[in-house]
């Protein structure tokens, strides 16, 4: 049972990769969680430890998480039936990526 639920998340991520996923899958059952996790890195990590020794690996890696979703989203964005969702979604990604870089170079 554990073996097929692990084989279709492998399946979703996979697809999501190249671009074939749908967005609505992408969004909400892969980016939400994606941020949360990431939230919390950032809050026990990197916002209370900057100088620790742990800050580069925890930076790299939010860093790497982060932009595979949003590879992730932008080549799904076109996967929708209502094409407003494509420029709603472009426009939330390049705002999303804009606020990390601020929030990075103010920290």
């Amino acid at each position: 049972m554990a073996s097929q639920h692990l084989a279709a998340v492998s399946r979703i991520f996979r697809k999501a990769w190249r671009g074939e996923e749908r967005l609505w899958i992408v969004w909400w059952l892969i980016g939400i969680p994606q941020s949360a996790v990431l939230a919390l890195l950032y809050l026990n990590v990197l916002h209370k430890t900057p100088r620790s020794a742990a800050y580069i690996p925890a930076l790299i890696f939010y860093i790497v998480v982060y932009f595979a979703w949003v590879r992730m989203a932008w080549l799904c964005a076109p996967n929708v039936e209502r094409g407003i969702w494509t420029a709603v979604s472009y426009v939330m990604i390049v705002l999303g990526v804009l606020n990390l870089a601020k929030t990075l170079l103010l920290s």
